[in-house]
């Protein structure tokens, strides 16, 4: 996730495309929540996008993806 840490320091948006992502697991889920907390601290506007599956559950029962989804997105 150090390409996330990144790329929070550098762009005023992120986007991270999870389309083909098939499964996360609590490390991921972490590294999410903490690049939000950079991201916010920063001014930055961080956005998962694309969740399908296994994955789009995962982050809709952890409470992260409505935190993380684009705001315009019908997460």
């Amino acid at each position: 996730m150090d390409v996330l840490q990144a790329a929070i320091a550098r762009a005023p948006r992120v986007q991270v495309d999870l389309a083909r992502i098939r499964y996360i697991d609590s490390t991921v889920l972490n590294a999410f929540v903490n690049a939000r907390g950079r991201a916010t601290d920063r001014g930055v506007s961080l956005a998962l996008v694309n969740p399908t599956g296994h994955v789009r559950r995962v982050l809709s029962m952890t409470g992260i993806l409505p935190l993380l989804a684009e705001p315009d997105s019908d997460s």
